[in-house]
């Protein structure tokens, strides 16, 4: 909604502006403004309250008559170059007590010692050849330019048919200096000469005015104050959250980068019991970029244990989790760009029944990854951790990995050089859900575990990427965090925490050389080969052979205790 001013044909000004120089002129030609001087000060105030969408207009106005156009300043000084030190100080007295009247007269003698005269004075001042000087206040902060109220004075003056005239511009120093070396340093003495006025006196009609402010813009329009950011709840909501995060970096940690957290887009495979606590905890850091993807439901058992759902959640069928849990995620922050995927990740063991729909979610699983920074894995099951991890490799991102037991968790990150979760393996992942009972398909875990390895899955993420090597961090490193360990493992019967760091294995059936080597030459192939024959994967990294030379090992030694075989080999 805007607002518009009334103008006139004849003039660029507003009507409302108009009534102020008519005003000033029936002052200068009454005599009004010669006892009232405050008459030639006034300004316009336009306003406007936009109130439903919290904008504010202002205008302001500040006439300024314009008849006097061959005034000349013939010389120019600052206060304290005319009279000096002590006089000025005189002068700043009379300046404060006399502020109110806006312009009134100081009389010098032979000695310029200075005497308090009321502006009224004036034409008897002059008609007797007085020396004075015509003191106003000035509200310019410009060095060498006056404000714009002398242009009205001066109208006046030359209206009263003086023709040189000693201005005093009055300003702050005037009004608020405390040091005497700071007095008189900023205003202004000018030796004027007025001239004539372009009109004669007894034309009614006032001069032309200028005296709209302008946009900083440069153009003749109002200015705006956009209070919508402290009115909007969603701000304020955004403003709360920063200010909480920044004071941990105002008050304990200044090198603190928050950044480097919450700038990271975060790819969350697995809307379960550990998604939602991630999730809560990477809002609780300021991420603002969060994608789930989940198969599942929300069931009658979740919303208990999974915080970022409800009862209504689960009826009739249950909704699907991913969407549910980035819709609940805008309802606790509406900042936040949470958008939630239905996916089913092809996994080792679990053969490909539909070759476009494997295809298709190949395609998006893998952009997904590439269009991330972090990925976690929080899936139920040891083989749907497989492609992710192998994808994370491919794409040098960072990976977080977090799974529970009935009282224990591992979390840990991925990197060339530190293990994956499948490093210590040495046979391939395969199907573990088949053929489960029905008390195998629910989850058994204790209830504080997810809350725990969620909470240490982003601090160890927020360790890692306000350490300068980010995903290269060394294992025994610390940050401005503190540690950045490879692995926490936790037990809750004890009690007890451990870091654990392990190397990457050259034959690591999900991030090896050349696990990473064949999904780049063969792509959806060889993903579809490995879901449909999981030893397949064995036979890439050497596994089946080790495994061989294992067995044969043992036989050996069980026969004659020889041992010929060499597993190093491999």
């Amino acid at each position: 909604m805007s607002t518009r001013l009334r103008t006139s044909r004849r003039s660029t000004n507003p009507l409302c502006l108009r009534a102020l120089p008519t005003r000033f002129w029936q002052s200068t030609t009454s005599g009004t403004a010669l006892t009232d001087p405050t008459e030639l000060v006034r300004f316009l105030l336009v306003a406007y309250a936009d109130l439903k969408k919290h904008k504010f207009y202002y205008w302001f106005g500040f006439p300024a008559l314009t008849a006097l156009a061959d005034a000349q300043v013939v010389r120019r000084s600052t206060l304290v170059e005319e009279f000096g030190a002590e006089k000025t100080a005189a002068i700043s007295s009379i300046f404060r007590d006399h502020i109110a009247e806006f312009a009134f007269l100081l009389t010098v003698d032979d000695a310029k010692n200075v005497h308090y005269a009321p502006f009224k004075d004036i034409t008897t001042l002059a008609r007797d050849g007085r020396k004075f000087l015509v003191a106003f206040v000035d509200p310019s902060s410009l060095a060498d330019s006056p404000g714009w109220p002398l242009r009205n004075l001066l109208i006046l003056l030359a209206h009263l048919q003086l023709h040189h005239v000693t201005i005093l511009c009055g300003r702050n120093d005037l009004r608020t200096s405390r040091t005497p070396d700071g007095v008189g340093r900023q205003s202004l003495v000018l030796d004027v000469a007025l001239g004539s006025l372009d009109i004669p006196a007894s034309v009614s009609t006032p001069p032309a005015a200028v005296g709209w402010e302008r946009h900083p813009s440069g153009k003749l329009a109002p200015r705006v104050i956009d209070l919508s950011h402290m009115m909007d709840p969603q701000r304020l909501a955004e403003s709360a959250v920063h200010l909480n995060l920044k004071l941990m970096k105002w008050r304990v940690l200044p090198e603190l980068d928050l950044d480097a957290v919450s700038g990271l887009k975060c790819l969350l495979l697995g809307a379960g019991t550990l998604g939602c606590y991630v999730a809560r905890t990477l809002l609780a850091w300021g991420v603002r970029h969060i994608t789930l993807v989940d198969n599942g439901k929300v069931s009658f058992s979740n919303p208990v244990r999974q915080p970022l759902f409800t009862f209504d959640d689960c009826l009739n069928g249950g909704v699907d989790k991913a969407p549910a849990a980035a819709r609940h995620l805008k309802q606790i922050f509406p900042g936040v760009n949470a958008t939630g995927h239905v996916m089913s990740i092809p996994m080792p063991g679990h053969p490909v029944l539909n070759e476009a729909e494997f295809r298709t979610t190949l395609v998006q699983l893998e952009e997904m990854v590439k269009a991330h920074d972090v990925v976690f894995l929080l899936m139920d099951s040891r083989e749907s951790r497989w492609l992710p991890t192998l994808l994370g490799a491919v794409h040098d991102k960072i990976v977080i990995n977090a799974a529970l037991g009935f009282d224990s968790y591992v979390v840990m990150r991925h990197s060339r050089q530190l293990g994956c979760y499948y490093c210590n393996d040495v046979v391939a992942p395969t199907d573990s859900l088949s053929f489960r009972t029905l008390d195998q398909m629910c989850t058994v875990t204790r209830p504080g575990l997810a809350a725990i390895a969620g909470a240490h899955a982003v601090e160890l993420l927020a360790s890692l990427v306000n350490h300068p090597d980010r995903q290269n961090t060394p294992a025994t490193a610390t940050g401005t965090l503190g540690k950045v360990p490879h692995q926490i493992r936790g037990f809750l019967a004890p009690l007890e925490t451990m870091l654990i760091s392990g190397q990457a294995y050259h034959q690591c059936t999900a991030c090896s050389e050349r696990v990473r080597s064949v999904y780049t030459a063969q792509g959806p192939e060889f993903v579809r080969d490995v879901c449909n024959n999981p030893k397949a994967l064995e036979a890439i990294t050497g596994l089946d052979r080790l495994r061989e030379a294992v067995d044969d090992l043992a036989w050996s030694e069980g026969e004659d205790g020889d041992a010929d075989a060499d597993a190093d080999d491999f």
